[in-house]
């Protein structure tokens, strides 16, 4: 029964429902399903990576707002350890439906799909983004950076407003695709923004509509 279902496991069974899920056309960060995963952040448009929107929409879909907004997976790890430490926590502490930040690529974040038990060496997680889909992947605990999982019962009233929209935001991936969101601002700064990034990484431009 649905509604005596917990937070998290509505999460992962969002998730669950979703696997095969994947990009219209491949390969191009976008799509019916990624464009609803990536209205769940404060971010316009599309075609940029989609891990951190459809761990995001996993959770809203749930039940629960979680107040990081954005697209990245390490910049996701790095608000909840700044604004709300108690929620990251060690991994056989975490739930499956928490968010597990990878050291892979450019970044990537997962839901926890299964327990992580003492002595396990691999993590189980469902993500958006890989390889285009969503998938069910298992991976060493070696590459995780952190896991953020929030109490079951969490309400507005315990959660900090979420952070005005940036300037811009540096979507990340598994594979190591990171895309410059731009969100406000002339077109001018802009395009010379962009240009001074992609010197220095390859990071493509996704301007607000």
């Amino acid at each position: 029964n649905g509604a005596r279902m917990t937070r998290h496991e509505k999460t992962i069974a969002w998730a669950r429902e979703h696997l095969g899920q994947h990009e219209e056309p491949m390969g191009s960060n976008t799509g019916t399903f990624v464009r609803e995963c990536q209205a769940a952040t404060d971010l316009p448009g599309t075609g940029w990576p989609w891990c951190a929107a459809f761990a995001r929409r996993a959770w809203q879909v749930a039940g629960l707002e979680v107040p990081y907004r954005g697209a990245s997976a390490w910049g996701l790890l790095g608000y909840y350890q700044q604004n709300l430490p108690k929620w990251v926590v060690r991994p056989i502490a975490a739930k499956p439906g928490a968010f597990v930040v990878f050291t892979t690529g450019a970044g990537h974040v997962a839901l926890l799909a299964k327990p992580i038990q003492a002595g396990d060496s691999t993590v189980t997680t469902i993500g958006g983004n890989e390889s285009d889909s969503v998938k069910e992947s298992v991976r060493p605990l070696t590459v995780v950076k952190g896991i953020v999982d929030p109490p079951e019962k969490t309400t507005p009233a315990n959660v900090p407003p979420a952070a005005s929209l940036k300037v811009f935001e540096v979507a990340t991936s598994e594979s190591g695709h990171r895309t410059l969101i731009y969100t406000s601002g002339a077109n001018a700064i802009s395009r010379k923004l962009g240009r001074i990034l992609n010197r220095h990484g390859g990071i493509t431009i996704t301007r607000r509509k």
